[in-house]
């Protein structure tokens, strides 16, 4: 991350369990413009930054977390943060990786729908073309009913 060159606001990450920031706030950790600067030798140049929180949070497998990263600063170049990175990864104290993470950044995982269940769109396409062919069929049969009785009565006047 960097920020602009005249940024003064504070970042904010906070760690909700769930799958968005309406889940329950387990943590937040608040770094003001001054410590930002402080981890890194340039405000303006991207360098890493750290977000202590505690005390520390217990984070279990199978359970979803959304991480969010904030700032009230105005949404200007020179006052706002930016973020730059190829790869991020949660770690512990000493920097070192968690291993697997515990939180998946920008995934979104939708499992496809089971095998041999026909999605609900096909199912009233199938719906639509039957009933329009019953339709059909029981306009021409009620055609050629009414064209049979034209005939009857033709040769009944002849």
């Amino acid at each position: 991350m960097k920020s602009g060159q005249s940024a003064i606001a504070s970042v904010t990450m906070s760690i909700y369990q769930g799958s968005n920031a309406s889940g329950t706030l387990l943590s937040s950790s608040v770094l003001s413009n001054a410590s930002f600067c402080a981890q890194v030798g340039n405000c303006g140049s991207y360098g890493f930054h750290t977000f202590a929180f505690g005390p520390a949070i217990s984070l279990l497998q199978n359970t979803t977390y959304f991480i969010s990263l904030t700032s009230p600063a105005v949404d200007t170049q020179s006052l706002a943060y930016f973020i730059k990175n190829d790869t991020y990864f949660i770690s512990n104290q000493a920097g070192i990786a968690i291993v697997p993470s515990p939180a998946a950044f920008n995934v979104i995982v939708t499992p496809p729908p089971p095998p041999g269940i026909p999605e609900p769109k096909t199912l009233v396409m199938l719906a639509t073309g039957t009933a329009l062919l019953w339709v059909r069929m029981r306009s021409k049969a009620a055609k050629e009913k009414a064209m049979q009785g034209e005939s009857n009565l033709c040769n009944a006047a002849i």
